[in-house]
């Protein structure tokens, strides 16, 4: 770890220049969409995962069907 060094200005500065070329809006809504999908993909999961742990229970004959 003693090698290590921290960045100059000219680093940072070309890293901002670097994300400022990107419209703001794009990146956000890239963003948000795909935070979208992992929400819906994890609420789909788990509905399955609910699914599957009921129809196993009535099936071992646990769970008494209603």
């Amino acid at each position: 770890m003693d090698d290590y060094i921290p960045p100059d200005d000219e680093h940072v500065k070309s890293v901002v220049q670097f994300l400022e070329m990107f419209p703001e809006g794009r990146i956000r809504n890239f963003v948000h969409r795909l935070g979208g999908l992992f929400l819906y993909a994890v609420i789909v999961w788990a509905v399955i995962c609910a699914i599957y742990v009921v129809v196993s229970l009535i099936l071992t004959g646990t769970v008494k069907p209603l």
